[in-house]
């Protein structure tokens, strides 16, 4: 094109050039010849119908699936010659408001163009889902209020060329709640090497002179450290995952011995050593180098169920007064496969089975007692129907504390000082957002999870 023509906006341009190439490949061998070109205003005129105009409608968006955490809204970016339409198209969540760990999936369609806005749907009916383009900055902007919802939302929406509605494309948003609850797979419980029922367990029977993991020849088996039982068929056994980035004025603060407790983001453990010191032959000092003789049919079998082979120090939950309100950033909460049957234990020997604990890969040494705001917040959440029941109305359980806590019918909790002779039931909680959420293999006890 010559140098003194430019290119100006909201226009069409038409340029072909003819390449030659005068026996070799050096720049100043190569000539441009034949060459025109047509301009016409965008609006397509009567005498270029049907020469390729409609071409020159573009479309395109460069990012076609979200995740957002703990936000309302959204701008969603495109780039097209025209103003675009947007719409929904489905709605879906999952309800894991069951007691048998079932799951149901919650989900709207939506048929037309013109769903815009949807109210209503999905939970507390007061909140709306809207869709608004912004054809200044090209952006289709998403608003959705997750205020007092704990399960995520996937949405899906259309965004189209009002001017080419064969230009389209489908866009996925994935909105994560500030506060998030979910279930997950269990099964595969070890305590203190021991377990009631494991998939193809290593060392699974008894060898002679060899390590193995203790396995039960009837349906309750005892660890040590209470009973495991073997897995009801009748029932879906799960784990909870909560994850907490913020709090809002509604859920911020929870109901305990009738005074209201505010919650504090934040690391409630620490180092065993901190509290129990090792030449009481408790934490550090106990789990290492442990072996038990077992006689089976007149034959007697070293059982080493513990194998914990590597110092470190075990975290374990705070004991300190100015820690109950402290909630980790994202925790697992174990299954009821790790439930003591009819033994409750001592607040020690919960201690310890809490450290020996291992469910559905996740190792050893990194489980522990729930902080006193941890469980008071699951409680509250299960009242308000979010999540299963994992803590049974009017039932005891332990505390990280040292305390034990009792489970009202209105979704308070109400605290309780201990004394020796003080037991109770537990679950127990990992800390993914320190140890991370890759577990290792299932059925294998992994003892050593705490040294790094």
């Amino acid at each position: 094109v010559p140098t003194e023509r430019t290119l100006n906006r909201n226009c069409w341009y038409q340029v072909t050039v003819r390449v030659r190439v005068l026996g070799g490949t050096e720049e100043d061998y190569v000539v441009l010849t034949d060459y025109y070109y047509c301009v016409a205003d965008w609006a397509e005129p009567v005498w270029f119908s049907g020469s390729g105009l409609n071409s020159a409608k573009y479309f395109y968006v460069p990012v076609k699936e979200f995740h957002i955490y703990g936000d309302d809204n959204i701008s969603i970016p495109y780039y097209c010659n025209a103003a675009v339409n947007a719409y929904f198209t489905n709605i879906t969540y999952i309800d894991y408001n069951s007691n048998n760990g079932s799951t149901a999936t919650r989900s709207k369609g939506f048929t037309g163009t013109g769903n815009t806005s949807v109210t209503d749907y999905g939970g507390n009916g007061n909140h709306t889902y809207a869709l608004t383009s912004d054809a200044d900055n090209k952006v289709v902007k998403f608003t959705h209020s997750m205020a007092d919802l704990y399960v995520q939302r996937d949405i899906t929406l259309m965004i189209v060329n009002s001017e080419n509605s064969s230009q389209s494309q489908q866009v996925v948003i994935h909105q994560h709640p500030a506060i998030e609850l979910k279930t997950g797979a269990a099964g595969d419980v070890f305590v203190n090497g021991r377990f009631a029922y494991v998939l193809n367990a290593t060392f699974g029977r008894r060898i002679n002179n060899s390590n193995y993991y203790h396995s039960a020849n009837s349906s309750t088996v005892s660890t040590g450290y209470g009973t495991l039982d073997q897995i009801e068929q009748n029932t879906t056994p799960f784990t909870t995952d909560l994850r907490i980035t913020a709090f809002s004025e509604t859920n911020n603060y929870y109901i305990a011995n009738n005074n209201r407790v505010y919650y504090k983001i934040g690391d409630p453990r620490v180092k065993a050593s901190s509290v129990y010191s090792v030449g009481n032959n408790w934490l550090n000092e106990y789990l290492y180098n442990q072996t038990t003789s077992t006689s089976y049919w007149g034959t007697t079998y070293t059982d080493q169920t513990r194998a914990w082979n590597t110092p470190g120090d075990i975290l374990i939950c705070s004991q300190s007064e100015v820690d109950r309100n402290l909630i980790a950033p994202h925790i697992l909460v174990s299954s009821r496969l790790g439930r003591m049957g009819s033994t409750s234990l001592n607040f020690v020997n919960v201690t310890k089975r809490a450290a020996t604990y291992q469910e559905a890969g996740y190792p050893a040494g990194r489980w522990r007692l729930p902080s006193e705001a941890e469980i008071a917040f699951i409680v509250a959440r299960q009242y308000d129907g979010v999540i299963p029941k994992l803590f049974t109305v009017g039932s005891s359980y332990w505390v990280g504390s040292g305390r034990y806590v009792t489970v009202n019918d209105n979704g308070t909790v109400t605290f309780s000082q201990a004394n020796g002779n003080t037991t109770q039931f537990a679950r127990f909680v990992y800390d993914l957002w320190y140890w991370g959420n890759d577990p290792e293999s299932l059925n294998v006890y992994h003892p050593n999870g705490h040294v790094e």
